[in-house]
């Protein structure tokens, strides 16, 4: 199984096929090869089964084929994307680019579950040759570490390496990427199939597989869930707040984990103002760091100077401000000197120009030059952009005070699901609807009161 960065997962099935199904468990799609479907990935907005027929199919996020690549009965058993191309394994492992041409080979005994790439090198859990091998980004190998029993998976987050073998788990630091060095390894397992870290890296989850069981453990080996089932245990995947597992008769659960922060100790507010790219930007920044005010203005592309000289209410002001507009030079200008706001807004094209003056509504804690709100608007629109001079502004016949009209309209700028350029008529019509609700005996001009 492998999760998409929007939460949709793939399934590779037995049934030849390849499932896709959405964060809600409805089935997207599913395509199907010639023979058993054994591995499936994901990166870079796509997804990548590998069959027995020797085909790797290729995907788009929804599940629709974009193209099929024949890699040959020794390449066919699993599967690891990346962006420039593939790592697909069986009694070898060899990369694809994305055009289908061989890059290189590895000499394995048999490979179970994908290889993982980090720092210039490969993990490679070697089922018959009982070893995680570690070959370079060439291909030549530069490591291998002998267990004396089947390995089967492997994971990397942070300088953590997770591996797999028939009755253990082992977690190794790899500071050093190439000589990793052990921390612990715990035993009881009946063929620890698969591993699957925790975004954050404080969490590691392993499919116990002839047990039945899903087990969970902290980073310093204890033991902190275990659960068991009917059927052979026989995947796990762990993706944000999610862990989904697998089992060997079909049925999948992916369940929720309660009380878990995927963002680390991130406030909330700041996580929610990001869109997905940043927030999978993030989490690739968090799993190598976990430091996440570093990786926060790593994302939003500030200087730790630059948000330490904000306060708390600056702060927030500065996340609702992003979110609307993805521009952390303006946004930062706007919060610490409001009079260099309308100079630069002034200065800005056409179809860049709304927007800004837009999110001066949106910031309700920000003071507006002398008259109201909707005036400096349209003044700002109609100097660049003739299309705006056309914005009517409805009368309301409401019993409704200036602030509470205020209000209503911000409350509709900060949930409407509209383009920005739309938002503005958009609200002034439905905050003129809901007012004359309330009541209809006085009349107030709407663009005299915001």
């Amino acid at each position: 199984m492998a999760f998409a960065d929007n939460g949709n997962l793939g399934v590779a099935s037995i049934d030849h096929c390849a499932y896709f199904f959405d964060l809600e468990g409805n089935l997207l799609n599913r395509i199907c090869g010639n023979d058993y479907m054994m591995g499936i990935a994901y990166c870079c907005n796509r997804f990548a089964s590998v069959n027995y027929d020797g085909y790797v199919y290729i995907t788009d996020v929804r599940g629709n084929l974009i193209r099929k690549i024949y890699v040959g009965e020794n390449y066919d058993r699993s599967i690891t994307l990346l962006k420039d191309g593939f790592m697909v394994c069986k009694y070898r492992c060899a990369f694809f680019n994305n055009s289908g041409s061989k890059i290189l080979d590895v000499d394995v005994g048999w490979v179970d579950i994908g290889p993982l790439y980090y720092s210039n090198n490969w993990y490679i859990a070697d089922r018959d040759w009982n070893e995680l091998t570690i070959p370079d980004t060439y291909g030549s190998k530069v490591n291998e570490i002998y267990y004396g029993e089947r390995a089967f998976g492997v994971d990397v987050c942070g300088r953590y390496l997770a591996v797999s073998t028939w009755s253990h788990l082992h977690l190794y630091d790899i500071s050093n990427p190439i000589r990793p060095r052990e921390l612990w390894k715990v035993g009881g397992f009946h063929t620890a199939w698969q591993v699957s870290f925790s975004p954050n890296c404080k969490y590691v989850a392993v499919a116990d597989a002839r047990n039945d069981c899903l087990k969970i453990y902290d980073i310093h080996g204890n033991l902190k869930l275990r659960k068991c089932y009917d059927s052979i245990e026989w995947t796990v995947i762990w993706w944000r707040d999610r862990i989904a597992v697998g089992l060997r008769d079909g049925r999948i659960y992916v369940y929720k984990v309660e009380g878990y922060k995927p963002f680390g100790d991130l406030k909330p507010y700041l996580w929610s103002f990001l869109n997905e790219k940043e927030k999978q930007a993030y989490f690739k920044c968090y799993r190598q760091l976990k430091d996440p005010s570093a990786c926060y203005l790593k994302v939003i592309k500030l200087s730790k100077a630059q948000w330490d000289s904000l306060n708390d209410n600056q702060k927030k002001l500065f996340a609702k401000c992003y979110k609307a507009l993805n521009d952390s030079k303006y946004c930062f200008t706007m919060v610490k000197n409001e009079k260099d706001v309308l100079s630069f807004i002034f200065n800005l094209p056409c179809k860049q120009m709304a927007p800004y003056a837009l999110n001066m509504l949106y910031m309700s804690k920000i003071t507006c030059p002398p008259g109201n709100a909707t005036d400096v608007i349209k003044a700002l629109a109609s100097k660049y952009c003739s299309q705006f001079n056309s914005i009517h502004l409805p009368t309301i016949k409401a019993k409704v005070t200036p602030k509470q009209l205020k209000q209503m309209f911000l409350k509709c700028i900060s949930k409407a699901n509209k383009p920005i350029t739309e938002v503005l008529s958009y609200c002034v019509n439905q905050v003129a609807k809901k007012a004359a609700k309330i009541n209809k005996e006085h009349a107030y001009t709407y663009a005299g009161y915001l």
